[in-house]
């Protein structure tokens, strides 16, 4: 019960960052934004969960990963504008092979068996470590190899409270214009009930596998490698 009340809690904190993260990708670049965001939603997270000592550090990790809308935005800014059209669509293929590769490369056995060796515990807080590093890398090699994209000259911007009625504005213009085609409903509460399983599945099923249906803690990342395969294809 707790992780639904976190996890909507969380999704609040998506929603403010999804605001935030168009602002500042125009205002601050799309390097610095992604770093920045990449380092709240991703980096710190993983840290907490490293050495946490009791659930509220867990709870305080699921809040930061929802600032990954504000990361998410100037990344895909980032791959749409430095791509021309013609070759976005390759682009994101191969993008979701890349994200894939790990479990390719069959280290969700590897996890498996790390949880059955040393409990779930204490192998879960080693490879939080372990990520917590690979993301400090990742966001290393962004900051030095992405080129410097910060507005070169300071223009005076709007006060924050005008940016966000603007926004506002333009956001129920769009909801106007979508409600107004043909079927656009049916699709939207269509969204709704897949978004809404989507957070059921992945925050319930992995308790509902072992604690109903007897599977072994290890056996979890085994029964997802098979699934990324079909994923691949």
């Amino acid at each position: 019960g707790e992780l639904g009340v976190t996890n909507s809690l969380a999704q609040l904190v998506l929603l403010v960052s999804a605001v935030a993260g168009g602002y500042l990708a125009d205002a601050w670049g799309r390097r610095l934004t992604t770093n920045v965001f990449d380092a709240l939603s991703w980096a710190l997270p993983a840290l907490l969960l490293a050495v946490a000592p009791n659930k509220w550090f867990g709870a305080a990790a699921l809040l930061f990963f929802g600032f990954n809308m504000a990361a998410n935005i100037s990344y895909n800014c980032l791959l749409v504008e430095k791509n021309p059209a013609s070759r976005r669509a390759d682009v994101y293929t191969v993008l979701q092979i890349v994200n894939m590769m790990p479990s390719i490369l069959f280290l969700p056995f590897l996890a498996g068996w790390w949880v059955d060796r040393a409990g779930l515990d204490q192998a879960a807080r080693w490879m939080y470590g372990i990520f917590f590093v690979l993301v400090v890398i990742g966001i290393y090699s962004r900051w030095r190899y992405l080129e410097d994209d910060r507005p070169k000259i300071h223009r005076p911007r709007k006060p924050w409270r005008v940016q966000v009625f603007r926004e506002m504005c333009v956001y129920r213009n769009a909801l106007k214009g979508f409600f107004a085609r043909p079927a656009s409903k049916a699709m939207f509460f269509s969204r709704l009930i897949d978004e809404w399983m989507m957070a059921f599945w992945f925050l319930y099923l992995p308790l509902y596998m072992v604690r109903e249906l007897g599977l072994p803690d290890g056996s979890l990342a085994k029964v997802n490698q098979a699934a990324v395969y079909v994923g691949a294809f």
